[in-house]
């Protein structure tokens, strides 16, 4: 099984999941727009990349953690829509939409 996983949204959250998934021993390639959440999970073991597009060409799963629905469309747009599994997102996108 390949264990790698991509994480787009490296705030608390997803910063949070991306370095539990190093303890246990996955691959993470992650992406932020904010260059210090980068250069951090850098630090962390976190394969940084230089955009979205990157994270859904190089992982077989996808995972964003990103604060508005919105946000994540941008990610699907920015891809391409070129992932190859369904994106999980973990943030607050439902709870933004239906407030």
């Amino acid at each position: 099984m390949d264990k790698t996983v991509g994480m787009v949204g490296l705030g608390i959250m997803g910063s949070a999941i991306a370095c539990n998934l190093v303890d246990r021993g996955w691959r993470v390639i992650g992406f932020d727009i904010d260059a210090a959440r980068r250069a951090e999970l850098a630090l962390a073991n976190v394969t940084i990349v230089d955009n979205v597009g990157e994270v859904a060409r190089d992982a077989p799963i996808i995972m964003t953690s990103l604060p508005s629905p919105a946000a994540v469309e941008a990610v699907a747009q920015a891809s391409n829509r070129q992932f190859r599994s369904v994106p999980a997102d973990c943030g607050r996108t439902l709870y933004a939409r239906h407030r």
